[in-house]
């Protein structure tokens, strides 16, 4: 986070940085190396911060694990990823693809070469605080990049916003679905029947056989819930809305703008962190079901399972055509007016609160 206490990008190591066809598919045999998985937000991207960005994580990850050589796994088609961590001494060693999009293994000895043009200067000091040295690193430019206007500026993270950091996670994952997959984040649509009057959907992924509404959660502890209470425990303490219900208002505000197609599928899943224990019912863990609780290290997994059932179920399939005009339809009704957005989070706030 920045000084502002803003998420400017996250990482990972080990088994949550690897992606699970890779792990059935053996690609991650070889022993002694530590995988790393980061993501930069999304309005930081462009700015030459690249480099800067993946050295002070390989710093920290160096210090964390020592003496351990350095894996990561990128995408094929992210050409841009690649530049950077070759720039920084990573060499791609193998390759496999999960049925939908190609994936490469780096790999890295040692440090990295220096950097002549880098965005953080050579002597950047090996024991500075992480913080600070984030907060440095991630300091806006003089000159902010242009901004569409459809898409909202970043919100600060707020404790309450507490599935926030889940979002790019998961953001990491759609980004590996290729055409004509399209996915969209942090969508809010108006939604008469909502309490607050909008339905603020964390991710839409819309594929040819149906659209996944996702939501995240990044709680920590005990989760425990079935389909038919309104509230689920977290650790015992009834303090989370139903999210199936939650992404039942958005799947209804979505309906309510796509009335032509009135014959796909609409898969809910709430996708949870593995720093808690998911107890719930298990046809809410099977892909036969409409509504799915995963773990968000399954998510890609999941949806993949899930696509290979439709295949055999949906007969007319959405063409690339009808799935354009579909992220045209959603991203035409996000409200991104700031003052909304601001409101909708304020009473949202208070109704998660009420007993």
């Amino acid at each position: 986070m920045d000084e502002q206490h803003r998420l400017i990008g996250f990482y990972c190591t080990g088994s949550s940085a690897q992606v699970p066809a890779g792990q059935v598919q053996g690609a991650y045999r070889q022993a002694g190396l530590v995988d790393i998985g980061l993501g930069l937000h999304s309005q930081l991207t462009g700015r030459g911060l690249g480099v800067g960005f993946t050295r002070a994580v390989l710093s920290k990850v160096g210090e964390l694990f020592v003496d351990q050589r350095q894996r990561l796994t990128v995408a094929s088609f992210n050409r841009p990823a690649i530049k950077v961590y070759e720039k920084l001494g990573f060499v791609g060693r193998t390759a496999f693809d999960n049925g939908v999009v190609k994936f490469v293994i780096m790999t890295r000895e040692g440090q990295d070469p220096k950097d002549p043009g880098g965005d953080v200067g050579d002597q950047e000091p090996s024991r500075a605080r992480w913080g600070q040295y984030m907060a440095k690193l991630m300091k806006p430019s003089p000159e902010p990049p242009i901004e569409s206007p459809q898409i909202p500026k970043a919100r600060s993270i707020d404790p309450s916003r507490i599935g926030e950091l889940g979002e790019y996670k998961l953001d990491l994952q759609l980004r590996q679905f290729a055409k004509p997959y399209r996915y969209l984040n942090d969508v809010l649509l108006a939604n008469p029947g909502s309490p607050t009057g909008y339905s603020q959907v964390d991710h839409i992924l819309v594929t040819p056989y149906a659209i996944f509404v996702i939501e995240t959660k990044n709680y920590e502890g005990s989760i425990r819930g079935e389909r038919r209470y309104a509230k689920w425990l977290i650790n015992g303490k009834p303090l989370m809305l139903n999210p199936l219900n939650q992404n039942h208002g958005h799947i209804k505000a979505l309906q309510r703008i796509l009335r032509e197609y009135r014959g796909i599928r609409y898969i809910s899943m709430v996708s949870f962190s593995k720093r808690c224990t998911i107890n719930v019912e298990d046809h809410l863990r099977s892909v036969q079901s409409d509504e799915l609780i995963v773990y968000d290290l399954k998510f890609t997994e999941y949806v993949q399972r899930k696509i290979a059932l439709l295949k055999r179920e949906v007969v007319s399939p959405l063409s690339a055509e009808a799935i354009q005009t579909i992220i045209e339809k959603i991203t035409a009704n996000n409200v991104v007016d700031p003052v909304a957005r601001a409101e909708h989070v304020q009473k949202a706030r208070g109704i998660q609160s009420h007993p």
